[in-house]
């Protein structure tokens, strides 16, 4: 890689003279069977039950505005059917030119660059994670840098591979070392976000089309079905049939935009928010008032303070 951040070919790489025009596979191509990818040497890697990367825990159901993103082709390098590899030269001018268009893009705010990368991942099929910042020094501190990387960033501590006394069974591995991310500065002078670093590269292979929507970052309860959610199961009705009743509403989960866990999630949050305004404080008041009405009575509670 270079300064720029765009891969260079390896000079040590042997191509060859005569190519077939006719064989070489194109970015972008017609979703293939499972038996044309194990000919065509593609090899799918699925997750299942990473908890640490893909499922929903966060308070992603926060209504954001969504800025679009030019939608570009960067998986340019494709296996042929002889093995090696091979990269177009007008896809690698252009992931050129699009590295030079982030680089002197800058955003009102950290919540605006995050919008325009979170877009941009899911259009070419991985999911966003927020990393390290860096804060002013002083009594108000405020965040002068961030850095936006693929949930892939990084690897699993050793500690927990080879942990004894395991309670919870060990999931499989998520994170591969992938270095793709986006590096925003505050310009103290204008007070806009500029771009300090975008490297586009993955060491993996990123999610189809079809599959984007289900990535962390990209499932998000918006507060207009929030709300439909939370009338539905203050009538009666079962999480399973709201579930249900919006997979009908718009056909396909892709669509709805949430999974069936994120519903559960989030009715629990809400169910936890109504137990700690409401039982717990009419059983402290009930209690009071016994202590008031009977002197042996004795009542001793501990206030529990959560900071977000």
């Amino acid at each position: 890689m270079d300064a720029d951040g765009v891969d260079i070919e390896d000079d040590n790489v042997e191509l060859e003279e005569d190519v077939d025009t006719d064989n070489i596979q194109s970015d972008v191509v017609d979703e293939a069977t499972d038996d044309e990818r194990l000919d065509s040497g593609f090899v799918d890697e699925v997750l299942v039950g990473d908890n640490s990367s893909y499922d929903y825990y966060g308070d992603s159901d926060l209504e954001t505005i969504e800025e679009p993103v030019r939608r570009r082709h960067v998986k340019s390098v494709c296996k042929k059917k002889n093995g090696s590899e091979d990269e177009d030269e007008s896809d690698t001018e252009e992931k050129r030119k699009f590295y030079w268009e982030v680089m002197e893009m800058t955003f009102v705010s950290e919540a605006a660059a995050y919008t325009f990368y979170n877009g941009y991942a899911r259009q070419e099929g991985f999911s966003v994670r927020k990393f390290k910042f860096k804060e002013t020094k002083g009594a108000n501190k405020i965040v002068r840098r961030r850095r936006f990387v693929c949930s892939r960033e990084g690897k699993r501590n050793s500690k927990f591979l080879t942990m004894d006394n395991r309670t919870r069974r060990l999931r499989p591995l998520s994170r591969c070392n992938c270095k793709a991310e986006l590096d925003v500065k505050l310009d103290r002078g204008t007070g806009l976000w500029r771009v300090a670093k975008f490297v586009y590269k993955h060491s993996h292979k990123c999610a189809e089309p079809t599959e984007s929507p289900f990535l962390w970052s990209h499932r998000r309860i918006k507060d207009f079905q929030k709300a439909e959610i939370l009338a539905l199961a203050a009538a009666g009705v079962r999480k399973h049939v709201i579930m249900d009743t919006f997979l009908s509403k718009y056909g396909r989960y892709t669509t709805v935009g949430f999974t069936r866990k994120d519903l559960y999630n989030m009715c629990c949050r809400e169910k936890r928010k109504l137990l700690a305004g409401g039982d717990a404080t009419s059983a402290i008041a009930m209690m009071e008032n016994r202590r008031k009405k009977c002197a042996d009575f004795f009542l001793s509670t501990t206030l529990i303070v959560k900071v977000v």
